[in-house]
């Protein structure tokens, strides 16, 4: 059972999933044939084309921020440079990013003196 729910929660990242109670086909005409034809399908390779499935632009979006947060992660802990940064934040931040790109000239060579341990503002 464990498998079917992380199976199911794995495909209602991207996909909407609705999980309805069926009652069974039993002696009713043609629906004992769809039910083996069903249940051989599920047991079939798939090849073709790749089966088109709706995929929102926020959750593309989503997704897009998340991996390359990830990787500036990986590039973050792996850098020997930015002491002076390393020290003064956890690692990278979208909120601070935001931030920083908001501040005028002057604000943001005071920022980077204290990143950086270098007075821009002589």
């Amino acid at each position: 059972m464990d498998g079917k729910v992380s199976t199911l929660r794995e495909i209602s990242i991207y996909n909407g999933v609705i999980l309805l109670w069926v009652t069974g086909h039993l002696g009713v005409d043609g629906n004992e044939m769809s039910d083996r034809l069903a249940k051989q399908a599920t047991h079939t390779v798939f090849f073709g084309p790749e089966p088109a499935v709706r995929i929102t632009a926020s959750t593309v979006r989503t997704e897009v921020r998340a991996w390359a947060f990830k990787e500036h992660l990986k590039h973050w802990n792996a850098t020997p440079a930015c002491r002076q940064a390393k020290a003064l934040m956890e690692g990278p931040n979208w909120k601070l990013t935001w931030t920083a790109l908001r501040l005028n000239r002057r604000e943001i060579k005071v920022l980077v003196g204290l990143l950086t341990g270098i007075d821009l503002l002589k």
